[in-house]
């Protein structure tokens, strides 16, 4: 064969080479896959995916995206491993470290996902996403402190106002959780201008307001509540005690009715609307009432003696006497455990 011809041969073969060489070069196959996905053909794209993964077991951008699509189809076991491999291969890389993290989070490994977010957080300090992660974090498992200071931290470094929601919602329920009532007040009614629909939230607000004797307000948070159709037997009690405190009785009567009839075994219900059955002199429906709560809580001793009271409106004086009897002992009884209480701890 003439030198030409063997010239002419290899200058032939060179583009086919070339082109062999650019596409097994992953970072070109990882670009393919990631058009593949961004044209919703998740599974072509998640084969795309492993095969770079298997063929090119060094290249960490490759797992990563493996294991960020099936989290985000919240197959999290299957998304670990090539998150692991991820992090493994790039341990400085905020985003392996961060995801993992979450994939931990949501496998219910909490110690694995709080390393890999304080990880991620050394790796870029003062990141939003990261702290609130932690934040969220210390919250699922009841590290409420921990959990408000990284909260707070990420509420100063909200990125766009769509964030702010999430943020406050979980701020709210922290501070709850540690007795702080009149600071959740603003994240709570935050979160409810956003997102208005959240009616558990609303009824907790409307709680809250109640708990702080913000009488007005919480009336008007848990109507909102009961308007959209909530038939939560604790929205209709809540209502009740508000209407009750502002002597509008008979709303007051209609509220604890309501919380009866969709809990029949709601006794506080029952005896509150006694209670406001006595103040309406409607004595026979109550002495009912009254009976029906002593049957479930027979050491109910405010029950004892608001029957006594009827009993004894009612004419049945002994009934009355027996009634404030057994009143006063079930109280000594209360004082006696509390002082016993009082004596233990000194």
């Amino acid at each position: 064969m003439s030198h030409f011809c063997l010239a002419a041969i290899l200058v032939a073969g060179l583009p086919l080479a070339v082109s062999a060489a650019i596409a097994a070069d992953p970072a070109v196959e990882l670009r393919q896959a990631l058009e593949q996905l961004a044209a919703d053909e998740a599974a072509r794209a998640e084969s795309s995916l492993q095969g770079i993964v298997e063929q090119h077991g060094d290249y960490w951008p490759a797992a990563l995206e493996l294991g960020r699509l099936r989290l985000r189809q919240r197959r999290v076991a299957e998304a670990i491993p090539p998150l692991e491999t991820a992090a493994r291969l790039a341990p400085d890389e905020y985003g392996t470290r961060s995801l993992l993290g979450q994939a931990y989070a949501l496998a219910d490994r909490y110690p694995d996902a709080e390393r890999e977010f304080l990880v991620a957080l050394a790796v870029k300090p003062g990141d939003f996403q990261t702290l609130y992660n932690l934040g969220r974090l210390y919250r699922l498992q009841e590290r409420y402190k921990e959990s408000r200071k990284r909260l707070q931290e990420a509420l100063e470094l909200v990125p766009t106002p769509s964030d702010l929601p999430r943020v406050h919602q979980n701020l709210a329920v922290v501070l709850l959780a540690l007795g702080r009532r009149s600071e959740s007040l603003p994240h709570l009614q935050a979160f409810l201008e956003a997102r208005p629909d959240r009616h558990a939230l609303r009824l907790q607000l409307a709680n809250t307001q109640f708990e702080l004797s913000l009488y007005g307000e919480a009336l008007d948070s848990v109507e909102h509540v009961l308007a959209s159709g909530i038939t939560e037997p604790s929205a209709h009690y809540l209502k009740g005690m508000l209407c009750k405190i502002k002597t509008r009785n008979e709303e007051a009567i209609a509220a604890f009715r309501a919380a009866l009839k969709a809990n029949p075994d709601f006794t506080r219900a029952r005896y509150q609307l006694a209670v406001m059955l006595v103040e309406e002199s409607r004595y026979e429906e109550a002495q009912t009432l009254l009976q029906q709560v002593l049957e479930s809580e027979p050491n109910h001793p405010n029950a004892h003696y608001v029957l006594s009271s009827v009993l004894r409106r009612l004419g049945n004086v002994a009934d009355a006497d027996a009634e404030v009897a057994i009143h006063n002992r079930l109280a000594e009884q209360q004082r006696a455990r509390g002082r016993t209480v009082v004596a233990g701890e000194n």
